[in-house]
């Protein structure tokens, strides 16, 4: 049984917050990118 460090577990809590928030901002703009690639290639493709 372990004991929660009440100075511990804020920063550690902020931090994994942070990182997640970080990560689903990359996955965004990760989609973004691969849709605007996706368009860029079919408006290639249709004005050929």
């Amino acid at each position: 049984m372990r004991r929660a460090a009440p100075l511990g577990a804020a920063p550690t809590l902020k931090h994994h917050f942070t990182r997640q928030l970080a990560r689903r901002s990359a996955l965004r703009m990760h989609v973004v990118l691969i849709v605007l690639w996706s368009l860029r290639g079919v408006w290639r493709a249709t004005s050929c």
